[in-house]
């Protein structure tokens, strides 16, 4: 009997559960992929502007190949929210084919914080059944 292998998601984990972000501040968070077993991440990012915020949100992924000991201090992807003032967005990026990555969030708007940003991934593994 030949052995079929099949994807399997863990879904919803929490990169960065939902939190303030200061004007005009950063924050990083790092997924060792590799050592998760998976092989592709899809990051879904989620953030609300304040009412009078007047620049948007900045999403930048660095790569490793050493589990994070050497970060690339080039990011290989990088997004920009454009702002809606007292509204949410939601963006997804899928990640394929590296091993560890750095996730860095900011805050563009130098006065208003972002009320709330949340950061989920899935992770892809492969199995035999």
């Amino acid at each position: 009997m030949a052995t079929i292998t099949t994807p399997a998601w863990t879904e919803d984990v929490s990169l960065q559960a939902a939190q303030t972000l200061a004007a005009s501040a950063s924050d990083t968070d790092d997924v060792d992929i590799a050592t998760a077993g998976y092989d592709r991440i899809v990051l879904q990012f989620s953030v609300t502007f304040h009412g009078s915020a007047t620049a948007g949100y900045k999403i930048e992924i660095f790569s490793s190949s050493n589990s994070g000991t050497t970060e690339d201090n080039l990011p290989i992807i990088t997004q920009n929210i454009s702002l809606v003032t007292s509204s949410t967005k939601t963006i997804s990026i899928i990640v394929d084919g590296l091993p560890y990555i750095a996730v860095k969030r900011t805050n563009l708007d130098g006065s208003q914080d972002i009320a709330n940003e949340a950061v989920i991934y899935a992770g892809r593994k492969w199995s035999s059944v």
